[in-house]
């Protein structure tokens, strides 16, 4: 038996409100590269579904750029860490690791020979760095700033410069290598969140929170004008040059992305949109909705959007069609052959979406923090359901036959549709639920370390047996067949059970190094695939109970939701915000 990675559905970049996201791209403008959470990811910009993601940073990635040469990509996180990595071979081989500054790096730039570095963010004794990739050594030092350094850039010809943008107001200039600071620019009136320097280097910008964006001589850093009176009416978070330098495109907080036409101290606007962008490479920019999705641009003549629809958020829950949820209580549905996504509109959640349910008559169940279920039914992106609100927080929800059972946090709630028909509290904690393909049984996992069935033929709850685990119920799900009940726990402990008397008839699948969040049946009952807090996915055979499939670190921080697309094709999601799917061969 064995388990491969099929595809993986990147997330997008992870947003924070009043945070620039600086996105980058290769030496040839055909990949973009961005962050998201500790994944680093290189996306294909003519095929937005093919990416590639690197996931060795310890902690939250929050910049990276390829080097010149296009071979390797440094990569930064919010521990001050610099990891340089290969791009030619899958494994992506780490090159060099440097600690150059105590706190968060927050923008980094090569030299145009790839053989420097210099990185810009927070620390306690100083704000940026350079120094040689090779070695680490240091080839002069980033100083002259009260506040910490935003944005940081090389000039990209000889003679080398470097300039900085920083939260003191202030951008700075320095010479070298060894670089060594020449002067500080205080021509913005809040904070400079952004510097970069034109393709040819003969002139670099920097743009502020004042709306405002200055231009000044790449060589001598001395000031040559402003592009537009007030170029924007909120901050400007980014901007970028196109490669040949004529066009600007700047992007700010005011939900405006402009592009400026740039020749000389002259500029003017050749037109505005309402984004938030980053990139400009080729014929191609690239736009970020905060908390929406990543728009791409390519205009020769007329605009064609294309979008990225995907997740920048932790996800929360799965289901089999392929539609995930994420904390914010966004819904992607996805094509599982394409791995295109499109975000659900219309009805939505508010909070983190806790389980979602795909049923056989074609409705779309969802449950989330915000305590409310949605129902809705057809495939389309703006979602048109009936929203219930429940009696507490829905921790979980099954589906079975004609009804969805929610486990709450003051008790057990059962739906038709999305109306409700029982409402009864508990004086256990419930974790999760499970619902039997006939809708006859009802299983409650608690926090007491219990999963209690309950009979409902009769359209109450009735209970019908206890059985005590070894840790807190975290998971449970029937077979199809409706006979077994498979629970989960916080023990690390995979348990089958008989219906209607719970007794174990399966033990002893203790495989996971930590909590059970995740389980899922084949269609055919045959196997049981599981997801843990431990990153791992675990498939089980019931004919073979010793065998079992394992995929280590299949999702970064934990994987939180597991299902089946075939008997041998099984899909996931992680804390990582991406989802995968998996092929399975049973030999």
């Amino acid at each position: 038996m064995s388990i491969t990675l099929d595809k993986t559905f990147a997330a997008l970049p992870a947003t924070k409100r009043g945070t620039n996201v600086l996105l980058s791209a290769d030496p040839k403008g055909e990949k973009l590269l961005y962050c998201c959470y500790r994944s680093v990811i290189t996306r294909d910009i003519a095929s937005p579904d093919v990416s590639d993601i690197y996931q060795q940073h310890a902690q939250e990635c929050t910049t990276a750029r390829y080097a010149p040469s296009g071979y390797y990509i440094a990569s930064a996180d919010t521990a001050g860490n610099v990891r340089i990595w290969d791009t030619v071979n899958e494994e992506h081989i780490l090159k060099h690791e440097y600690r150059p500054l105590s706190g968060p790096i927050k923008d980094l730039a090569w030299s145009e020979d790839s053989k420097r570095i210099v990185v810009g963010g927070e620390g306690k004794e100083t704000f940026g760095a350079a120094f040689l990739v090779d070695t680490g050594s240091s080839v002069g030092g980033i100083t002259g700033h009260a506040k910490a350094i935003n944005s940081i850039d090389m000039k990209p010809n000889r003679p080398y410069r470097v300039i900085t943008a920083s939260e003191d107001n202030a951008s700075g200039f320095y010479q070298g290598p060894p670089f060594k600071f020449s002067h500080s620019n205080t021509d913005h009136t809040k904070f400079c969140q952004v510097a970069r320097y034109k393709p040819d280097g003969s002139v670099y910008v920097t743009a502020g929170s004042d709306g405002r964006i200055f231009t000044y001589d790449g060589k001598s850093g001395e000031k040559q004008g402003e592009v537009g009176s007030t170029a924007h009416k909120g901050s400007v978070m980014c901007v970028s040059w196109s490669p040949d330098g004529s066009e600007l495109l700047s992007v700010s907080a005011d939900r405006t992305a402009k592009i400026w036409k740039v020749s000389g101290v002259d500029s003017s606007v050749l037109c505005v949109h309402v984004q938030r962008s980053d990139i400009h490479q080729s014929d191609v920019y690239i736009c970020i909705y905060i908390y929406i999705y990543v728009n791409i641009y390519i205009y020769i003549c007329i605009y064609i959007n294309i979008n990225i629809n995907t997740h920048m958020h932790i996800l929360s829950s799965l289901t089999t069609q392929i539609y995930s949820g994420d904390f914010t209580g966004r819904i992607v549905e996805w094509d599982a052959s394409t791995g295109n996504g499109q975000t659900l509109t219309g009805t939505v959640h508010t909070n983190q979406v806790n389980t979602l349910l795909s049923t056989s008559s074609g409705q779309l169940i969802s449950v989330a923090m915000d305590d409310t279920l949605i129902a809705s039914k057809g495939s389309s992106s703006d979602r048109q359901g009936v929203q219930t609100s429940t009696g507490s927080c829905p921790l979980s929800a099954a589906h079975g036959g004609d009804i969805t059972a929610l486990a709450c946090a003051k008790g057990i709630e059962v739906y038709r549709g999305s109306e409700k028909i029982l409402t009864e509290d508990t004086e256990f904690d419930c974790t999760v639920v499970a619902v039997s393909p006939d809708a006859r049984y009802i299983a409650v996992g608690a926090k007491d370390s219990k999963v209690r069935l309950f009979d409902f033929s009769s359209g109450k709850l009735s209970l019908v047996a206890t059985k005590d685990c070894k840790g807190a119920l975290s998971a449970c799900a029937f077979s199809p067949c409706g006979t077994k009940l498979a629970t989960g726990d916080s023990g690390r402990n995979v348990f089958l059970h008989s219906c209607p008397d719970l007794e174990t008839v399966q033990s002893g699948w203790v495989f996971h190094s930590a909590k059970v969040n995740c389980m899922a049946w084949a269609k055919d009952g045959k196997h049981l695939v599981t997801g843990g807090i431990d990153q791992n996915i675990i498939v089980w055979s019931l004919e073979q109970s010793r065998k079992r499939l394992t995929f280590k670190n299949a999702h970064q921080g934990a994987v939180t939701g597991v299902d089946w697309l075939s008997d041998n094709k099984i899909v996931s999601a992680g804390q990582d915000a991406h989802v995968r799917t998996w092929d399975l061969t049973f030999h």
